[in-house]
């Protein structure tokens, strides 16, 4: 099945392209963050606001025959998102009405409404935990909170923090050599991050969590603040307390866990207003727990970096029609002119596209820091 969504958000086309049909559906309100499938069964769930109301509609698998659809007590949803086990349904409320999330069953039915009271703006964004244990919430303040899944009461809080003085957090700082080498200097705290000031005219505020990413074995959990806009945070669940925090030159645009290892995390960051020629060549940054440091893998396009987007892959890509190969020996690793011998181990692959012109760039292949 395909979704597409047209302009102006006048409905959303099911193409199906097993049986060979579509299906026109009016008045979502969002495009990607306001429907999703069910895991298991494929229902799917849609937001609309057809008059002055939110409304949750649900649709059968294959079908999309419509099977209910319930008013909504928001003020203005923002996002639906269903559990990694299919048995919830998320709607994220406007900020403006405060820390509120509502939950429903997979039927429909109203199950509990979480809500607290907060200074100013409320909730920017939520994500499920890997294995559905968890919802998380993203707050403008800066805030991260852990719900269950049973009562979906708060279980605990974390908070992003400008001045970082845990020593057992490792801050890395990205440095750039006068070579124009790219690689990460340990900082050791306490230290400031880089902050910057949001300003009246912006459509959306720099400030709040915008990004919750967990790991694929839910052990640690990645997270970006739009004050600091340079950084990604990780968290390690065990300790409840940032295990690092990446710093980099320029503005973080995507990170994505690796489906399999659970602890390799990449980075991608738009362009440093700081440098110029090569050395402002997009780049790849990897971080493992495992790892005595991160890694810089430069990507070799003239592609602006915020046009890129990554993916994991298991198996080598081939025959893509303009893809551009680039890879790492599997004996060792190539990294800001150097080498580290060692046995050939399963290596680590991702290919970078050009998000405009929806094409592979190039695949990568990266063989693991040796242990000795």
């Amino acid at each position: 099945m395909i979704a597409h969504i047209y302009g102006l958000q006048l409905k959303v086309t099911i193409w199906s392209l097993k049986a060979n049909f579509h299906v026109d559906l009016q008045h979502p309100k969002f495009g990607a963050k306001g429907f999703g499938y069910r895991p298991g069964t494929n229902h799917f769930a849609l937001l609309t606001r057809p008059v002055a109301h939110d409304m949750l509609n649900l649709y059968s698998p294959e079908s999309y025959t419509p099977i209910k659809s319930i008013e909504l007590p928001t003020i203005d949803a923002q996002a639906l998102k269903w559990s990694p086990n299919g048995r919830w349904i998320a709607i994220l409320e406007s900020a403006s009405a405060g820390y509120r999330v509502l939950l429903y069953t997979a039927n429909g039915h109203m199950f509990r409404t979480h809500e607290q009271p907060c200074v100013g703006l409320g909730l920017r964004t939520m994500e499920w935990s890997s294995d559905g244990d968890f919802l998380v919430l993203g707050g403008y303040d800066g805030s991260v909170i852990f719900l269950n899944n049973f009562l979906f009461n708060k279980v605990v809080e974390m908070r992003h923090t400008i001045e970082i003085k845990l020593m057992a957090t490792d801050v890395w700082s990205e440095e750039l050599s006068v070579l124009g080498e790219r690689h990460y200097t340990l900082i050791t705290p306490p230290v400031s991050l880089p902050t910057v000031d949001s300003l009246a005219s912006d459509p959306v505020p720099k400030i709040g969590v915008s990004v919750i990413s967990f790991s694929a074995d839910g052990t640690l959990v990645a997270t970006k603040d739009e004050r600091m806009p340079n950084s990604i945070w990780v968290w390690s669940l065990e300790s409840l307390a940032p295990l690092a925090i990446l710093v980099q030159l320029s503005q973080v645009k995507a990170i994505q866990w690796h489906p399999s290892r659970g602890d390799l995390l990449a980075v991608v960051c738009g362009a440093d207003p700081n440098s110029v020629n090569t050395t402002n060549m997009p780049s790849v940054y990897l971080w493992s727990r495992d790892w005595d440091y991160p890694r810089t893998i430069r990507v070799s396009t003239d592609i602006l970096a915020s046009n890129l987007w990554l993916r994991w892959v298991d198996k080598r890509v081939i025959g893509t029609e303009g893809a551009l190969e680039r890879e790492f020996d599997s004996t060792y690793v190539e990294e800001e002119g150097e080498r580290e011998t060692g046995p050939a181990r399963e290596p680590i692959r991702f290919i970078v596209g050009d998000k405009e012109r929806y094409n592979i760039i190039t695949l990568t292949e990266v063989q693991p820091m040796i242990e000795e």
